[in-house]
């Protein structure tokens, strides 16, 4: 086979995780659960929902998409109010604390290692009385997020 018919091959890959939030909905392309669906067809349905229809018959034969169920990893993003999970240190106590990735710090990101952390340290300096602000790794007003939302919007 001489080089120029021979595909090329790249020894870098890249990984892209992805999440699916309503995973038990029927995609709006691929008629389907998310749950119920291959790696290529949530691949399609991506590539859908992005309208990039021009590079669909492509894509999915250059990509390999490997699904994988993380129930407990999902539970930190499902849906909830404000009573579903207990304040870091709840007043009036003055002896014990919530700490890990299920208690609320509003205003703060779920699922990174710093919201443990800034929990611990919420708790801390709250039944210790310690005067000192505890440093976001994100910030952002809700007008900020307003923008977020209004630009992911398709017209």
């Amino acid at each position: 086979m001489a080089d120029a018919e021979r595909p090329r091959s790249s020894s870098r890959r890249e990984a892209i995780p992805g999440y699916g939030l309503l995973i038990e909905d029927d995609g709006d392309y691929v008629k389907k659960k998310m749950s119920q669906s291959t790696g290529e067809e949530i691949l399609t349905e991506l590539i859908c929902q992005l309208g990039f229809d021009d590079i669909l018959c492509e894509v999915p034969t250059t990509t390999d998409v490997t699904t994988v169920m993380m129930p407990y990893a999902s539970s930190l993003f499902s849906r909830r109010i404000p009573a579903d999970r207990p304040q870091g240190a709840p007043r009036p106590s003055r002896e014990f604390a919530f700490l890990g990735q299920f208690t609320d710090l509003p205003e703060d990101v779920v699922f990174a290692v710093e919201y443990s952390v800034h929990g611990a340290m919420y708790a801390v300096y709250r039944l210790f009385g310690v005067d000192r602000e505890i440093r976001r790794s994100t910030t952002g007003s809700s007008t900020q997020r307003s923008a977020l939302l209004r630009s992911s919007k398709v017209a």
